[in-house]
This record gives structure tokens, sequence and C-alpha cells, in this order.
């Protein structure tokens, strides 16, 4: 029930609200929330505390859900909880730190981003990324009808942010993120969130 609560009121953008249903959520389910047949609740519960959190600007209190969420969830089902805390400290202003986090969470989902990027391997990068796209029309990449799981758009999400990131702080970054978006997104499927 409160998760519903939380959500209700999260959809008329009254997140005091949606906190306080999310938080009392948490609380009711108790230290065992993660076990069993409530991990799935206990992790929605979590991401909407974060999230309200966020849309309150209370950035101080994000890592106390997502770390929740990181400690009791596989690496694929804490998702939109990196995306949430990335965008806190994008939001806060806390460029390199949303930036390391980011790279760093693009590098276990497979983003080929070397640890210190050069001009060499930029316009490596670049020059391999133009090859894969050049393979493609523009009707094909328009038209690519591909059916797009939840994962890939949350990863997408996810990049957003952080490149983001690397462009307000000017980060060599930004080329690596930029070039690898572009592959995964004509090996997994276009979407809205892949315009990003």
């Amino acid at each position: 029930w409160n998760l519903r609560a939380g959500k209700d009121a999260a959809e008329k953008s009254n997140f005091n609200a949606a906190l306080y249903y999310y938080k009392n959520g948490i609380a009711f389910l108790g230290d065992e929330c993660w076990l069993g047949d409530t991990n799935e609740l206990c992790l929605r519960l979590h991401e909407g505390a974060a999230f309200s959190s966020s849309a309150l600007g209370e950035s101080s209190k994000i890592p106390m859900y997502t770390d929740d969420i990181f400690n009791n969830v596989h690496f694929d089902d804490s998702l939109v909880a990196e995306y949430i805390l990335i965008d806190s400290l994008f939001a806060t202003e806390k460029y390199s730190a949303a930036v390391a986090r980011g790279v760093a969470i693009l590098r276990q989902l497979k983003f080929d981003i070397p640890a210190t990027p050069n001009p060499v391997a930029v316009m490596q990068k670049m020059e391999k990324t133009e090859r894969e796209a050049s393979m493609y029309n523009f009707s094909q990449i328009a038209g690519y009808e591909r059916r797009v799981d939840l994962k890939t758009r949350n990863i997408l999400k996810l990049v957003e942010v952080i490149a983001g990131a690397c462009y307000h702080m000017a980060s060599p970054f930004l080329p690596l993120v930029a070039c690898e978006t572009v592959r995964y997104s004509l090996q997994n499927g276009v979407c809205q969130e892949s315009a990003s």
C-alpha cells in the first residue's frame, strides 16, 4: 500500500508525501525486507525514497537509500539507483565524482572506455564508431524498431547524466562515452533515450 501511495504522490509532484509513504513502507518491512518475497517491494520503496529525496533537493539523504540497494541486489537491478545517485552528484555540481562513478559503472557494463583517456584513444574510438555507424543508412537507424528492454533504457538514462557531467567539467571521457553510446544503441536498439 505504501508503494502505491508513494507513487501516486510522486506522480502529483508531492514528493514530501511520497517520501513519507516510501519511508513508512521501508520501516513496515523492517530489517528483513531484502529477504524472500519482499525483495522487489523493498527495492522499489528504496528507489522511490531516493528519487523523492532527490526531487526535494535532499541529496545528503540519497546514499542512505541507494547504499541499501547496492548492498542487497544484483548489479543489474541497481541501475536505477545508480542513475539517481549520479544525477544527484550532477545536480550538486560534483561533476568529477559523477564522472568517476559513472565511468566505473559503464566499465562494469562492458562499455569499452580506457582508464586514462588520451588523444590517440579518443581518435581511435571515433574512427571505429564512424566505421560501425556508417554500416547503417539514416532510414535503418531511424526505423530501427527493435524492441528495447527496460535495462537498455535505464543504461541509456544513466549515460545521459554521465555525459552531462563530462560536458560540464570538459572531461576527456566525453567523446569516449558518446562513441560507446552510439555503439551500444546500434547493438541494443535505438529508442528515445538513445538521442540523449
